[in-house]
């Protein structure tokens, strides 16, 4: 199942439980059920085997109660039985819930014999450090992630591009797809951004490489945030976890959005160039290394329309005129 489907079933059976319910169960995933507590969050019941041993845990907008008794109706099936209880405290990260519901739901499978309390705090553990807050990314790297996920948010393919997607990687491309290397880069100014050697002088060795520039600027009514680009991916990707771990290598947790309030918009049709149309630096001295530096981009260098629309292709976008 996906986030979008489960948020789905949420929505639907959007009343809570009544009289001595707990919780309403709202669909079995896997051992688990996603059920609506009596406050009306969403919650994940895990049966546990035996009466679990322990404290629970809070934070980064979910809980985890270890239960001695939980009352279970489903299907025409009632019974009782201890549990683990995830409840969703943030009502602002349902779909990032969803997505850890998934996930947990796939660990208890995986578990292959009866599930007791450790085995969740095994995978809370796992996940316990991508959910706190993180230092806040600067203005240049909020930018720099804004624009992948820009790229992989409007493909009619994400999972390929996530995928593809070499960003978290720290490689010399953001994307490397059928043999092809991507650079997105994003600034305020058209076509100025900063580059690095690796990825101006044979990024991606004998292969085609190619910089994408994107001209942005804050716009709050028609603008899109860096949290609307992650939830939204979170409703269309197959893997929303292994997403979330992925934006999390980068700085980026669900639970920072609210560091994260201006929305951009790109200004025109973004450019292509190649590789080797970007300004390189030709004599360095032995010893250096990493260098980094600005670069205007020449219009009159970017790539013919046909080679433009093959990489737009190649992204899933069709033709992306005007669009944006």
């Amino acid at each position: 199942m996906r986030v979008e489907e489960l948020r789905l079933l949420l929505d639907s059976a959007s009343s809570p439980p009544i009289d001595a319910e707990d919780y309403k169960i709202v669909c079995a995933i896997g051992a688990t059920y996603l059920a609506l507590a009596q406050s009306g969050v969403p919650a994940l019941l895990v049966p546990l085997m035996a009466a679990p041993e322990g404290i629970g845990r809070r934070g980064g907008g979910f809980s985890l109660v270890p239960a001695n008794n939980v009352i279970f109706n489903f299907h025409g099936r009632s019974w009782q039985q201890p549990a683990a209880t995830l409840d969703c405290t943030d009502v602002e990260l349902v779909d990032t819930f969803l997505a850890l519901a998934l996930d947990l739901a796939t660990q208890i499978d995986t578990v292959g014999r009866d599930v007791h309390w450790h085995d969740v705090l095994t995978w809370l553990d796992g996940w316990q450090a991508l959910l706190v807050r993180g230092a806040k990314l600067t203005v240049e790297q909020e930018l720099g992630l804004w624009g992948e996920l820009w790229v992989i948010s409007k493909s009619a393919e994400p999972d390929l591009l996530l995928a593809a997607w070499r960003g978290p990687d720290e490689d010399p491309v953001d994307f490397f797809l059928d043999a092809v290397g991507i650079e997105v880069k994003v600034s305020r100014r058209p076509n100025v951004h900063h580059v690095s050697l690796t990825q101006s002088v044979r990024p991606v060795g004998d292969h085609e490489a190619y910089l994408l520039s994107l001209w942005v600027a804050p716009e709050p009514v028609r603008g899109t945030s860096l949290p609307e680009l992650v939830e939204g991916l979170l409703l269309r990707i197959a893997d929303p976890p292994a997403f979330l771990r992925r934006i999390s290598a980068l700085g980026y947790t669900p639970n920072d959005r609210t560091a994260y309030v201006a929305k951009y918009v790109v200004l025109e049709t973004p450019l292509w160039f190649s590789a080797a149309n970007i300004p390189q630096i030709r004599v360095l001295d032995p010893g250096i290394s990493q260098l980094r530096y600005l670069v205007t981009l020449d219009p009159n260098l970017c790539c013919i329309e046909q080679v433009s629309q093959r990489l737009w292709d190649l992204l899933g976008h069709g033709t992306i005129g005007g669009e944006h």
